[in-house]
């Protein structure tokens, strides 16, 4: 198989260039099958959150995708290198899904749909979904945002949301990169959300395209337990998760979707209390 004549073709073993990144050969299914089990139940109780497994075949991975669309609940994200015979497991963990639902649910509905009109049609949350890059790569996104007056339900998001830990940050922004770069920016925000239990501690990371490289322009982190935060607030910009502003009164092409320290903490707090209790 012939690599693409793109710019943006690192391998993905030096994208995931990590120490909490493990690499596994594909044997057969009912091995890979097994190995996925026991590296997830070892995730959620603190284990690596990405499993490289190199050595996959056209045949494997089509005999991998259809074992996986028959099998729920499902645990992991994935993102394949056909180029490279290899495929990328993020898994992922109800904590993260719960932040994701409160992260679009308490903000975005509750400040631009309730305080300005915004139609709930506007935005379409696709959820996890898998896309193929224009360089062939296929990446799972967990939560990803459509803007439908400009754009097919079935295209390209204009935001993605990565949830992990923060062991696998690396991981997180060589997503962050693939998306972007992979896409020239036409997926044009990224937000990176990595969690640590010690500390306390979450870290929010903006990314964007600009001049052809996908950068994080800016970083807020939140001590749940102490409720310290620093370099708030994180800022969405409405421009770039809609191709075109919405023209509805309150709305100008500065707008953001503002989460200040208040609201990040008590965010975090009330979805960490959900998900312990």
């Amino acid at each position: 198989m012939t690599r693409p004549n793109l710019a943006f073709q690192e391998h993905p073993l030096d994208l995931y260039e990590t120490q909490n990144v493990a690499v596994e050969v594909y044997t057969d299914l009912p091995t890979v099958i097994e190995v996925i089990r026991q590296c997830f139940e070892s995730f959620l109780t603190g284990g690596e959150q990405y499993r490289v497994i190199t050595q996959v075949s056209s045949d494997d991975r089509l005999e991998f995708n259809k074992w996986r669309a028959c099998t729920q609940p499902q645990t992991f994200l994935v993102r394949e290198f056909p180029y490279d015979n290899v495929i990328v497991i993020k898994f992922k963990s109800p904590l993260y899904e719960q932040v994701s639902q409160t992260m679009y649910q308490r903000f975005y509905v509750r400040k631009y749909q309730q305080y300005h009109g915004l139609p709930s049609d506007l935005l379409a949350c696709a959820g996890p979904t898998v896309y193929t890059l224009p360089n062939g790569l296929q990446l799972e996104a967990e939560q990803s945002y459509v803007p439908l007056a400009t754009r097919e339900p079935d295209s390209y998001p204009s935001l993605i949301m990565e949830f992990g830990d923060t062991a696998s940050l690396d991981a997180l922004q060589a997503d962050a990169r693939l998306w972007l770069e992979g896409t020239s920016g036409v997926i044009r925000f990224v937000l990176v959300v990595a969690f640590s239990d010690e500390p306390q501690e979450i870290v929010f990371e903006c990314w964007e395209y600009r001049d052809g490289i996908a950068e994080c322009i800016h970083e807020v982190s939140v001590d749940y337990a102490s409720g310290r935060v620093r370099h708030a607030p994180l800022m969405i910009p409405l421009v770039l998760i809609f191709d075109k502003i919405p023209d509805l009164p309150g709305i100008t092409e500065d707008a953001t979707i503002a989460f200040s320290d208040d609201d990040l903490v008590r965010l975090m707090r009330g979805t960490v209390h959900r998900e312990t209790s």
